[in-house]
């Protein structure tokens, strides 16, 4: 057996040329495996923990106009007591900033916002969340993200001009209180106080304007039970719809599922064509290699050796490359994975927390 082992390790020290190619070929394509399968698990994990911190409540009552007192007082009711709510209303108008005129979604919260969560404001300058949301109704302050305050060239102190008042740039968010995956927008976000919102003129008659309401129950409370009464009271009048919407985090992880069940799907399709890819080019290395050393498979026979110890010494040439793949290709990946993670750091408001789990390293050791 030693014998074998020699001529096993004789043959990766002469052929270095292709035991490099062989082994950089499936630890690129077992890298990409792992870093894809990594990212897609991760990502659904994120969402399934955080997904009452990206709606920022259990419950949302959505409408397109105010409701109404009794409306008021019978979601109140059916909430239950020790219940939290926060207001919000949010409409579309056009902003000037220092770099000109620019479509603006305008989100009106109260002091409550949000719920769940809490302001990251950036370290680039502004205030601590808590301050900035007591600012946002006492005075004509803004608050935006800082991708928003790069596209208007503005920043903590700028004077910014929306309907018939001039609003003051109180705080810089690092990222979305609701986070990137609460909805596809048409323009950037910016945040003002709701008791501010009227002395723009711009909720008017006529205003395409959204009013939320955001519940917050209590730990021991029936959040499918809450939502399903609200729903059947507030969703139907007289056999009409209200045009009233109650939008729970089961219809958020209903939602989620099928983006991201499609978006994984996606991502097991790329890895497996890398997986193809890999493959094809390991084996067309290792025909060349094979008809190349045709002679010396032709000595061994005649010294005596069986097409089986033939056979087992390439098995075992080729286990030893695709084994050091393996294990280079996870330590690739778990280098790489920091990366990717700041690279997706602005997609959610929580960090992904990326890594190659053991289910993961046993398929790159076992496909390797």
């Amino acid at each position: 057996m030693n014998i074998w082992w020699r001529l096993c390790w004789r043959d990766l020290v002469r052929q270095p040329r292709f035991s490099l190619l062989f082994t950089l070929n499936l630890i690129i394509g077992l890298s990409g495996f792992l870093l894809v399968s990594s990212f897609g698990d991760a990502l659904k994990q994120h969402l399934e923990a955080n997904l009452k911190t990206l709606l920022t409540a259990d419950l949302v009552v959505r409408s397109s106009r105010p409701l109404a007192a009794a409306e008021e007082e019978t979601m109140t009711a059916l909430a239950g007591p020790g219940s939290r709510f926060s207001g919000q209303i949010s409409f579309y108008s056009m902003v000037r900033g220092t770099r000109g005129v620019k479509l603006t979604r305008l989100v009106a919260i109260d002091r409550a916002y949000p719920l769940y969560g809490e302001l990251p404001v950036s370290e680039e300058g502004g205030q601590p969340g808590s301050d900035v949301l007591d600012a946002l109704q006492a005075q004509p302050v803004l608050l935006m993200t800082l991708e928003t305050a790069r596209a208007l060239a503005l920043e903590p102190g700028s004077e910014v001009r929306i309907g018939q008042s001039t609003f003051r740039v109180a705080a810089v968010l690092a990222k979305d209180p609701a986070g990137t995956f609460s909805g596809i927008e048409l323009a950037p976000t910016v945040y003002l106080g709701l008791a501010q919102a009227k002395a723009t003129g711009l909720l008017q008659f006529g205003s395409r304007i959204v009013y939320k309401h955001f519940i917050r129950l209590p730990p021991a409370a029936d959040v499918a039970a809450t939502a399903k009464m609200l729903t059947k009271t507030l969703g139907e009048k007289d056999g009409t719809d209200s045009g009233i919407r109650v939008t729970t985090t089961a219809d958020m992880n209903r939602r989620f599922g099928q983006l991201i069940g499609l978006f994984r799907e996606f991502l097991g399709f790329a890895s497996l064509v890398s997986l193809v890819l890999a493959g094809m080019t390991s084996a067309y290395l290792f025909h060349g290699q094979i008809v190349a050393h045709a002679k010396e498979m032709a000595v061994l026979l005649t010294l005596g050796a069986t097409r089986w110890q033939w056979f087992t010494l390439q098995i075992a040439r080729l286990s030893l490359l695709g084994l050091a793949a393996a294990f280079i290709a996870q330590m690739a990946a778990m280098s790489a994975l920091p990366v990717l993670a700041r690279l997706f750091s602005s997609l959610v408001i929580q960090r992904i927390d990326l890594r190659v789990d053991s289910a993961q390293s046993l398929a790159a050791l076992v496909i390797g």
